[in-house]
């Protein structure tokens, strides 16, 4: 009984640590697709000077990655409104938004700076199709926060379009269950061990009982 509950604790063993070693597969596998196939910058329409774009996407399911990075000056704060639409002046298909801002000062430790100037945002776009990127920006200065203007797109404002070779959700998910199930076959075979062990003591028999 002892060798078979050991045996059964070996392959609890043994199917955790490659629970564990899919985990980190997936986790890999996950990365590498979350790396860009592709960069474009997108451009301002001259008659849609709130408007970036076109951009074409190929694939019936391509993710993307938008990048959009604010020149922020010092003690200054951005609010963008992001909407993905498939023509000028057209209606939003979804939308994102993103706070930057740049500040430095000083305290009783000595100067500080804190700056948050590019936000990004992971979409999984339909087609083959054209789209466009619509912006809504406000600034203003950190001391005046409840009372930002609008900021025309004149403003340092560039954005990145990432093509990813796939998306990384489905890995990701997945080598999270696999981890929790590596983790919890890791404590059976160790609480098995425990049993046999104590199994294997309660069992041996003194020398006085031997004589």
């Amino acid at each position: 009984m002892s060798s078979s509950g050991g045996l059964r604790g070996i392959d609890f063993g043994l199917a955790g640590l490659l629970c564990l070693a899919l985990a980190l597969l997936y986790v890999l596998t996950g990365a590498g697709l979350s790396t860009s196939s592709k960069s474009v910058q997108l451009n301002q329409l001259s008659l849609y000077p709130n408007t970036y774009g076109p951009f074409t996407i190929q694939r019936k399911s391509q993710p993307v990655e938008f990048s959009i990075h604010v020149n922020q000056s010092q003690q200054s704060w951005t609010a963008i409104d992001s909407e993905l639409i498939d023509k000028p002046g057209g209606s939003a298909i979804t939308g994102f938004s993103g706070d930057l801002w740049r500040e430095s000062g000083r305290d009783s430790d000595g100067a500080w700076s804190d700056e948050q100037t590019e936000a990004t945002m992971r979409l999984t776009l339909s087609g083959p199709r054209e789209y466009y990127l619509r912006l809504k920006v406000r600034q203003g200065a950190i001391t005046d926060v409840g009372n930002g203007r609008d900021a025309t797109l004149s403003a340092p404002i560039s954005i990145r379009l990432d093509y990813l070779r796939g998306s990384s959700a489905s890995y990701d998910k997945g080598a999270l269950l696999l981890l929790i199930l590596g983790l919890v076959l890791d404590r059976i075979w160790r609480r098995n061990i425990k049993r046999a062990a104590s199994a294997s003591a309660g069992k041996r028999v003194s020398p006085w009982e031997r004589s």
